[in-house]
């Protein structure tokens, strides 16, 4: 696997509604509410709020307290996980995109058949209070005999929302979910051979790397009581250069340019590992011809790093967002919001 090794960055820990610092279960049980109580634009003009999601997820072992810590062996070909997905609002169907990834590197998979296609994401649709189990099945795009992987996975709700042309707003929907990791342990070499079809494209190019210090001012905005948030949460923000407007960064007109200048930073708690990747429409963009950005959480500082998102390709209504998977930490797995893409005028 290839990879763009760029110093530190940080990110924003999204559980469905926010920053929180609770470890997930080994399977997540969320809600998602109309209004985002960490977003400082929620509530404004009349904003509704209550729950209009409620599902579960995670590994079918996992179901069973008691059992021990759920880890998973890989002896060769193809890894079958069993995996469940319940919707548990009896009043509105659900629609649930699964993510997953090993050592921090989005993973394809196939659902259920062996011989089906593989992808990186998978969309369920699920009616009023179903519960769905299925296998995940792949081969691992990396891992030798003898080494432990952590395998994780992560939810986004609604993934088909698209928001109107005329107000540009995702709202909850393409919010993340996640729950702890789980241990591949490797007893043969991985027997992948689909690197081809990896993301190695040059659709992100020209980055660059930066840091800053962050100002006494900045620091106050994050004071709750006599805590300070970036002293124990990360954060992570995505936008067009030159277009930021804070909790409102979701909107990019091309007007025709073949690129478009972005930001991504990120500011927080230090000594975190992440791997970055980049999702167009949902699937993996290559960087400079690699597959992710790694980094790590500098104390004190914002870390940043500028690139340029080749649109020539591309046409009509689209969506950004990247999605960073903590290394060697039991942080949770971070998204930035979703982006809003319209390629011409």
């Amino acid at each position: 696997m290839k990879k763009i090794l760029l110093l530190t960055l940080t990110i924003c820990m999204v559980a469905l509604a926010g920053c929180s610092n609770e470890v997930p279960e080994e399977h997540s049980t969320d809600e998602i509410q109309e209004d985002n109580p960490f977003d400082a634009n929620s509530g404004r003009d009349g904003g509704r709020s209550g729950t209009i999601a409620k599902f579960g997820f995670g590994p079918v072992d996992s179901l069973n307290k008691g059992s021990g810590p759920v880890a998973f062996d890989y002896n060769d070909g193809n890894l079958a996980i069993d995996y469940f997905i319940e919707n548990n609002n009896s009043d509105a169907p659900l629609e649930f995109g699964l993510f997953v990834f090993l050592d921090g590197i989005s993973q394809p998979f196939k659902i259920d058949d062996p011989n089906g296609e593989d992808s990186f994401l998978h969309v369920f649709n699920l009616d009023e209070s179903e519960h769905k189990e299925f296998k995940i099945i792949f081969t691992p795009i990396l891992g030798k005999a003898g080494e432990t992987l952590k395998i994780s996975f992560a939810g986004i709700y609604n993934p088909s929302f698209m928001p109107d042309s005329e107000k540009v707003s995702y709202g909850m929907n393409h919010k993340m979910s996640t729950h702890n990791p789980y241990k591949l342990i490797f007893h043969k070499n991985t027997a992948y051979t689909g690197q081809d079809k990896l993301p190695r494209e040059e659709i992100l190019k020209n980055v660059s790397y930066s840091e800053e210090k962050i100002s006494t001012d900045m620091r106050k905005e994050y004071e709750h009581g006599d805590e300070n948030q970036l002293d124990k949460s990360i954060y992570v923000e995505l936008f067009e250069e030159g277009n930021y407007v804070r909790y409102n960064n979701k909107k990019i007109v091309s007007g025709g340019k073949e690129t478009v200048p972005l930001i991504f930073r990120g500011f927080g708690k230090e000594g975190v590992t992440y791997r970055t990747t980049f999702y167009l429409n949902h699937q993996p963009i290559g960087i400079q011809g690699h597959d992710y950005l790694e980094w790590n959480t500098i104390k004190g500082s914002i870390a940043e790093f500028k690139m340029d998102l080749d649109v020539s390709w591309l046409e009509g209504i689209n969506t950004l967002y990247s999605i960073s998977v903590p290394i060697e930490s039991d942080e949770f797995i971070q998204k930035t919001n979703s982006m809003n893409l319209k390629i011409g005028n």
